[in-house]
């Protein structure tokens, strides 16, 4: 018997494969749930640090922007989410949510309009990038902004010391 066969014969090996496969999904973030894919984790070690302003940039529908808001009670939470029909999503879903604070434009390296794919059955599936597969979708312009110049309108720029 070859040493490679015996292995995937042995139950030992066999379970640490198992394993081994599970902490690759981990790794790789595999999953977009917060609490199974560690951003949850990383919220909650937060909560004792003197954040005032957090960044979720590609909001989607909130999710995120409501466990952050949980998570971190003394920061304004900036939900950006460029696809204006999401962003709509966003601001149902925040309503009501006081340091939850929605805007219906993307961050960039400049500010003007990108060309994002979208598909309306799916708002996870939006993009800027080419997409992997057949695209199915349409494509539509949304707004940009830079990063500074966004935190500069915004407000919530700290002035350096």
């Amino acid at each position: 018997m070859r040493p490679t066969r015996a292995a995937r014969a042995n139950p030992l090996f066999r379970t640490l494969a198992t394993w081994c496969r599970k902490y690759l999904n981990w790794f790789d973030n595999a999953s977009l749930r917060p609490h199974k894919n560690g951003e949850r984790w990383v919220l909650e070690a937060l909560r004792g640090e003197d954040l005032r302003t957090v960044l979720d940039v590609g909001a989607n529908i909130g999710d995120w922007a409501l466990l952050a808001e949980a998570a971190l009670p003394g920061a304004t939470i900036y939900a950006l989410e460029v696809v204006p029909a999401t962003c709509a999503r966003l601001g149902a879903a925040t309503a009501g949510h006081s340091r939850i604070r929605c805007f219906a434009h993307g961050l960039a390296d400049h500010s003007g309009l990108i060309r994002v794919r979208y598909e309306p059955s799916a708002s996870t599936h939006a993009t800027f990038t080419d997409y992997p597969r057949a695209w199915q979708g349409g494509t539509i312009e949304c707004p940009v902004m830079a990063g500074d110049e966004f935190l500069l309108l915004s407000g919530s720029a700290r002035p350096r010391r």
